[in-house]
């Protein structure tokens, strides 16, 4: 039997600077803004499916959970990374889907809500492996459901870690960054 090695939470601190951030419009810059934006397209057309083609198998899903904290503490407002509200890894995020599409107990999920996520002040730089690439992003999610004349949302910072995958992406690393504290 071979030992899996665990997976580990993303390196980079809170506020961490990307490294060496591409130029916006460059080749690069471009191919990213075109993966993030698929991927909130995909997410919101309730196409799941297509959307765990996105992911890679060794990935590690993960939003801490927020505490306030005083302006001199602030980089320590994640909780020291011991407290998630998802730590998800490949495995889990199928059997998430497959909960969803697949069975009669997501009876929360069905009708479906409806969801726009928007994606903005996307960053790409390097990370520290061949062929991956550290985004920051900032997304706001807006909810409504059956006929109600409001919606919810949530807004976020997401620090990702995407491969390149042929002729594409996959994400290998997502930590969000959610501006709720509870």
């Amino acid at each position: 039997m071979n030992a899996v090695a665990p997976l580990t939470p993303l390196s980079f601190p809170a506020n961490s600077a990307v490294e060496k951030p591409a130029p916006i419009g460059s080749p690069l810059y471009n191919e990213v803004l075109a993966f993030v934006y698929h991927e909130a397209w995909l997410l919101d057309h309730d196409l799941l499916d297509d959307w765990l083609k996105l992911l890679g198998k060794d990935l590690l899903y993960t939003a801490p959970v927020q505490v306030t904290r005083r302006r001199a503490d602030r980089d320590k407002s994640l909780t020291g990374r011991t407290c998630y509200h998802y730590y998800d890894s490949y495995q889990t995020m199928v059997a998430r889907v497959r909960r969803i599409l697949g069975t009669t107990s997501a009876w929360s999920d069905d009708p479906p809500a409806r969801y726009r996520r928007f994606v903005t002040n996307v960053v790409v730089g390097e990370f520290d492996q061949p062929d991956h690439f550290h985004v920051r992003s900032y997304i706001e999610v807006t909810r409504n459901r059956f006929e109600w004349p409001t919606y919810q949302w949530i807004t976020a910072e997401r620090n990702d870690v995407l491969r390149r995958n042929g002729a594409g992406f996959e994400i290998a690393r997502r930590e969000i960054s959610l501006d709720l504290a509870v």
